[in-house]
């Protein structure tokens, strides 16, 4: 199925690749429901983002509040629209909104978690939304296998996550992690299908990244 997939993303784009994926898992197990798609509160969300954040109150997300928020560092490139490094409010509404309007989850996405240049095998992760997400958006749980990778599943029957920002959480596994990454983690991630096309289907993600600058 993978590469009737692949055939029809390079013909006819990522949605009707996500509705093939859907329609797949569907057909493996005819009783299986999806889970509803969650509608976030724009302006609920964004209130509660810039209470946590904005430290300085001075009405943007600048790098050193995103620290904070390892999963909105992760997709600063895609919400800051004017490239000032700040998150505004609007672009962080707009960015949400987005994210209500698709039609689409991420199917059949697998992350791929390196610390150090290895793979991190065996470990349990967890993708925990942004606490200003909370309302909306549900952790989920998975276990990488011997190559570091996870698929995020939103429920049993079906693999894939709703968009959003999430800390990576990380515990056990091979090579062993300095416990920050189970604990207050500053691994991060954003789970949208506007990313390259190259990463639609694997996304690395290097846990010793260093913070953006």
């Amino acid at each position: 199925m993978d590469w009737v997939r692949k055939i029809v993303k390079r013909t006819f784009g990522t949605t009707v690749v996500g509705l093939i994926g859907a329609a797949s898992l569907v057909g493996c197990n005819s009783a299986a429901q999806l889970p509803e798609k969650p509608a976030i509160d724009v302006d609920v969300a964004v209130d509660k983002a810039f209470q946590q954040l904005d430290s300085d109150s001075s009405g943007g997300l600048d790098l050193k509040e995103l620290r904070s928020a390892p999963g909105m560092l992760f997709g600063l490139d895609r919400v800051d629209a004017n490239k000032d490094r700040t998150i505004s409010r609007d672009e962080l509404a707009q960015r949400l909104a987005f994210w209500n309007e698709s039609t689409q989850r991420v199917f059949n996405l697998e992350v791929a978690l390196t610390y150090r240049g290895r793979p991190v095998s065996q470990a349990d992760v967890t993708f925990e939304p942004e606490p200003f997400l909370a309302e909306w958006l549900k952790p989920v749980t998975g276990r990488t296998d011997d190559l570091g990778r996870v698929t995020p599943r939103a429920s049993e029957d079906f693999p894939g996550i709703d968009k959003g920002y999430y800390r990576v959480k990380v515990s056990g596994g091979s090579p062993s992690l300095p416990p920050k990454f189970s604990e207050d983690s500053p691994a991060g991630i954003e789970f949208t299908d506007d990313r390259p096309e190259d990463e639609q289907f694997l996304l690395q993600l290097r846990l010793d990244a260093p913070p953006r600058r």
